[in-house]
């Protein structure tokens, strides 16, 4: 994840991130996160381009989580939902 915080940190107009992963709990009781997720937690920046650094650099299988929803097309034309928290 420390990967992608510094790829999104790179982008233009990207002021902050910060990642918060669940990998072996149920569901989190701060941040209301399912086991096996993460959210990033970014200020300023495109949200496409946010969106497109998060789907080409995650790991396969983990969701992410927030409350901006970016449709991504892959290599293949498929269109997938990735989220990241939008901070003001």
């Amino acid at each position: 994840m420390k990967h992608i915080k510094e790829l999104i940190e790179a982008l233009p107009g990207v002021e902050f991130v910060h990642i918060h992963y669940n990998p072996n709990r149920p569901t989190d009781e701060k941040t209301g996160q399912a086991h096996g997720t993460f959210k990033v937690y970014v200020k300023g920046g495109k949200k496409k381009e946010i969106a497109e650094m998060i789907w080409l650099h995650k790991c396969i299988g983990t969701l992410s989580q927030g409350n901006t929803k970016v449709k991504i097309k892959d290599c293949c034309g498929y269109k997938h939902m990735i989220s990241f928290e939008r901070l003001l």
